[in-house]
């Protein structure tokens, strides 16, 4: 009675277990220390099409293309060696399907710790993997598309931008960080820390431009500096637009930063050419003029007071006139020749040696050369150079600048009021600026404004002089790289504006 027990017992367990191997969503797969098969269940029949006689005594690896044995090979030493591991496996059905399945095996072993096969368990995850490859198909191609984008933002230095209007965060690119000079998500930015970058003279137009667009449907747009956290000054493009929710309220803005510093550059040479082009073609005129009038006059003095004295009939007192007329023209012809002589001269020595000057020691040896003629005409001289006092530059030419500028304002002064001449320096920005300031007689730049640089020109008649000085001023002061203007008013004065690079 109690055998009988045992074995309704052991038969009821082996019928629950059983059932269990049969009804379970896994296939079972059982091998012997060959890696023969001596037992599947059936949803193992149902993964892989083969029937229970057809796949006792097959392999492991009779279900596996080259991929599959090339797998199984390293875990099938780890189950021998009495580890216990999950892992993905392919597998070929009956039909020439491939099926990736999780696989999760466990070695057999007898009394002796001997192995004597394997058992596992597999689950078919071939939609699960597919799904998987799909979606790292889509990330690389995400990648490539990024990468692309970066490549092609490079190229152009154009890089994008998004700002969260709600908490002024900001999203940059990989080219914006680069323009930038910043490590890539080395910070997290705000507009505040954008502000930053920007130059400090840009900031404030900067911050009211991106401000205002608020209020706008179009696209925006503006340039401005920035500065880089290495010193580096660059010029950049910002367009972007924005973004709104249904009710209209701001709520994102969308754009691009493209470094424009070489453009500008370009832009900045190209217009130096063509200004230079202009000054070219003006001062062909001025030669034109020249010869058209200041050398035509006295040639033809010259040849008529020459044919005059060749008459048999002149009397010694006629022929001394003429000849004194003639040497006069003479004069006037070789006075012309040297101010040519003297504007080509500004053109070759511009290419001089440069030095370091300094503007209160040019001053002080300007007025001991004129020391008389200031003296004499009791010239008060005001200069301050406290703002900047160096300059490199040509010496000669700023010298000559100068005391052409000094004299005037001493030769036009008004004769009953004390000569006042105020010199002055200023740094603005990365400029150099020179004022000189007079309470001479000043000119009336609405009639004569336009002549007031020009050759030969002269407002003044009651003092000697050819109408050359402003000329050279001008002329030296742009061969040096900078400009000079002028404000005037008729018996209240007048003040020039000297204007430098300090690159320079």
């Amino acid at each position: 009675t109690h055998r009988k027990n045992a074995e309704a017992s052991l038969h009821k367990s082996e019928e629950r277990y059983k059932q269990i191997v049969e009804t379970t969503h896994e296939a079972i797969w059982m091998i012997d220390e060959n890696n023969k098969t001596v037992f599947i269940n059936k949803r193992f029949t149902e993964m892989f099409g083969y029937s229970f006689e057809e796949m006792m005594g097959k392999t492991n690896v009779d279900l596996m293309d080259e991929e599959g044995i090339a797998l199984s090979k390293e875990k099938l030493e780890n189950k021998k060696l009495g580890i216990s591991e999950d892992f993905e496996l392919p597998y070929i059905t009956k039909t020439g399907n491939k099926i990736w399945t999780q696989l999760s095996a466990s070695p057999i072993k007898d009394e002796n710790g001997k192995y004597n096969g394997a058992i596992a368990m597999l689950s078919d995850i071939t939609g699960k993997r597919n799904q998987q490859l799909e979606r790292k198909k889509a990330e690389l191609l995400i990648q490539e598309s990024e990468s692309r984008l970066a490549e092609a933002q490079a190229l152009a230095k154009i890089g994008n931008w998004e700002t969260n209007l709600l908490t002024l965060q900001i999203i940059w690119s990989v080219e914006t960080f680069r323009i930038f000079g910043v490590e890539q998500n080395e910070h997290q930015f705000s507009h505040p820390d954008f502000l930053q970058y920007v130059h400090p003279d840009d900031r404030a137009s900067v911050d009211a431009t991106f401000k205002d667009s608020f209020n706008n449907y179009s696209i925006n747009s503006i340039e401005h500096r920035i500065v880089t956290p290495g010193g580096i000054n660059k010029m950049v493009e910002e367009r972007w637009q924005i973004i709104r929710d249904s009710l209209g309220n701001p709520i994102r803005a969308v754009g691009t930063c493209q470094d424009i510093t070489e453009r500008k550059i370009a832009e900045e040479v190209q217009e130096k050419l063509t200004n230079d082009i202009i000054q070219r073609n003006r001062d062909l005129e001025q030669f034109t003029f020249i010869i058209s009038h200041n050398l035509r006059a006295p040639i033809a003095n010259i040849i008529g007071f020459a044919e005059i004295l060749q008459q048999e009939t002149l009397s010694p007192q006629e022929q001394k006139e003429f000849l004194q007329g003639l040497i006069s023209s003479v004069s006037g012809l070789d006075a012309v020749i040297k101010d040519i002589n003297s504007i080509l001269q500004v053109k070759r020595e511009v290419n001089e040696k440069k030095e370091l000057i300094s503007f209160s020691k040019l001053v002080s040896d300007i007025l001991i050369s004129i020391g008389n003629l200031k003296d004499k005409n009791h010239v008060k001289i005001i200069t301050d150079f406290s703002k900047v006092d160096k300059f490199f530059t040509l010496k000669s030419y700023l010298y000559s600048v100068f005391y052409n500028l000094i004299s005037n304002s001493i030769k036009f002064r008004q004769p009953d009021i004390t000569p006042v001449i105020e010199i002055k320096s200023y740094l603005n920005g990365n400029k150099i600026e020179i004022h000189f300031k007079d309470n001479g007689l000043g000119i009336d730049l609405s009639i004569r404004g336009d002549q007031v640089f020009g050759l030969y020109k002269r407002f003044h008649t009651h003092t000697d002089g050819r109408g050359m000085g402003l000329y050279m001023v001008k002329t030296q002061i742009e061969s040096l790289g900078g400009k000079i203007s002028i404000q005037s008013e008729v018996n209240k004065g007048t003040e020039f504006i000297l204007e430098f690079k300090t690159e320079q």
